[in-house]
C-alpha cells in the first residue's frame, strides 16, 4: 500500500471525494493572480491588495487589517462555483510525517478545538502520538479518512 501511494494523482484510477469532506468545511481561499494590481497573503486564509502581513494594525486600513486576515469586501469575494483541490497529505507516508510532527508538538487550546471540529485530525494525532498503534492500524485510519468508500 505505501509504495502504491507515492504518486497518487498520476494514475487513471485515482478518484476524488466530492461528498463528506473531512477538512476545511469552512472553505479554502484562492486568489486570482491575473487580476490587475498587487495581491498579498493576509493571515493564513486570506488575500489582500495591501501588504499588511508584517505591519501593526492601523485604523486607516479598516477591514484590511482584521486579526484573521483581510475581510474587506473589495478584496474578499465568495464564489460557490469555485473549486479548489487541496491535498493536505495525499500519501500514507506524508500523512504519517505530518501527524507524527503534530503528535510530538505541544497542542494549544486552539489546536484542541480544531481537533474537536475535525475528527480526522484528532484520530490521526492520537494514532501517531505513541507506539501502541500498529502500522497496520495507522494505515486503516488513513484509508478510512483519505481513500474512497469501499476501497478498504
Amino acid at each position: 500500500f505505501a509504495s502504491e501511494t507515492s504518486r497518487p494523482f498520476s494514475r487513471v484510477e485515482t478518484r476524488f471525494r466530492t461528498e463528506m469532506q473531512v477538512l476545511y468545511c469552512n472553505g479554502k481561499s484562492a486568489a486570482n493572480l491575473k487580476a490587475p494590481g498587487d495581491i498579498f497573503c493576509s493571515g493564513v486564509h486570506h488575500f489582500c491588495r495591501y501588504n499588511r502581513s508584517f505591519s501593526s494594525p492601523s485604523p486607516e486600513f479598516g477591514l484590511h487589517d482584521d486579526p484573521i486576515g483581510c475581510t474587506h469586501p473589495d478584496c474578499c469575494i465568495l464564489n460557490d462555483a469555485a473549486v479548489v483541490l487541496h491535498f493536505d497529505c495525499p500519501s500514507l507516508s506524508e500523512w504519517r510525517e505530518k501527524f507524527r510532527a503534530r503528535a510530538k508538538s505541544k497542542l494549544t487550546d486552539e489546536d484542541k478545538d480544531e481537533m474537536t471540529s475535525f475528527p480526522f485530525k484528532k484520530e490521526s494525532v492520537d494514532a501517531l502520538c505513541g507506539s501502541d498503534v500498529s502500522a497496520a492500524d495507522q494505515e486503516q485510519i488513513y484509508r478510512r479518512w483519505r481513500c474512497l468508500p469501499g476501497r478498504d
